[in-house]
């Protein structure tokens, strides 16, 4: 708590913004930590807590919350001791968003596989990241394999079974990976990483020490996602601020904002209460009976109504 109010206290910028956030508890991590403040400009600061409990994150909002401009509540369902919804609840009334840290983190292994051309990859773990890898993935084509350890049969790891039975890796020694993705916190999986090619990449993302890292001759990266997380605070902030889809009357002509589903005929701007744009004629169905893409004019519409 210290940390997190020197950190308060010494930050200039004008929006300051907290994650109350969590992880897994494999592997017997140590949680009630400050990652690190992630400063994007002197417009926000962002600190990223990672808690033990619900508890905690709400010893944090009434010690910190005179002071904090917008929280942001980790929903995703990792650690059963952690509830974002009873957190956000707390916070009623009270400016925050979502955040969905494993979400991000797949997006950031995306970012990576993406500049690796036509590589065959190796997941290493069954929980919630290596699921929704696995989808995405799937989702993109890539050829890939999961692994997960025999000595730790659970529900995720069964749904891994379930879903991509035939990606599971089955210990061939003949097959060898250009990309090989560990989540797995809690064991030596050093046999298993070893199926890495000479040129391959290994991505470690459990966020833990693995001793077998220092025998793997190959390109090694753990992952860091700040970048990921706070584009995504910039992106909510900005959300937050300037859009809010609705509709009204403009100089006598009738728009609404895009993502708003107005009556046939609207116009459909970028900002219903300060157009600079159009982009359609609303079919008033969710879609366009005429698409205009053309900067708005009031003068024009008038003339033509």
């Amino acid at each position: 708590m210290a940390r997190v109010a020197r950190a308060l206290k010494n930050c200039s910028a004008s929006i300051k913004c907290v994650g109350l956030c969590t992880t897994s508890t494999a592997g017997n991590k140590t949680l009630n930590y400050l990652a690190h403040t992630r400063a994007y400009d002197d417009s926000f600061s962002y600190l990223h807590l990672v808690l033990a409990s619900t508890s905690d994150a709400l010893t944090v909002i009434e010690e910190f919350d005179a002071v904090v401009d917008h929280w942001f509540i980790d929903c995703e369902e990792k650690n059963h001791a952690f509830d974002g919804h009873i957190i956000k609840k707390t916070l009623a009334g009270k400016t925050y968003s979502s955040i969905e840290p494993n979400a991000l983190t797949v997006d950031a292994i995306m970012g990576l596989v993406s500049q690796e051309t036509n590589q065959s990859i190796l997941i290493l773990g069954t929980g919630n990241v290596a699921f929704a890898l696995s989808q995405r993935l799937k989702l993109n084509r890539y050829e890939f394999n999961w692994f997960g350890a025999r000595c730790h049969i659970t529900s995720s790891s069964q749904l891994m079974n379930n879903v991509f039975p035939d990606q599971k890796f089955l210990k061939d020694r003949s097959m060898h990976f250009g990309i090989v993705i560990n989540t797995i916190p809690f064991f030596n999986i050093g046999y298993a990483a070893k199926q890495i090619r000479a040129d391959g990449l290994f991505l470690e993302v459990s966020g833990t020490t693995q001793s077998y890292l220092k025998d793997l001759e190959v390109r090694k990266l753990r992952l860091d996602t700040s970048s990921h997380l706070l584009n995504y605070v910039r992106c909510s902030l900005n959300k937050h601020e300037d859009y809010s889809p609705g509709r009204s009357e403009f100089g006598g002509i009738a728009i609404c904002s895009g993502g708003f589903i107005g009556a046939p005929g609207d116009l459909v701007v970028d900002n219903y209460r300060d157009p600079k744009y159009v982009i359609g004629i609303s079919d008033g169905l969710g879609g366009f009976e005429k698409r205009i893409n053309k900067p708005f004019d009031i003068l024009e519409w008038c003339e033509l109504d």
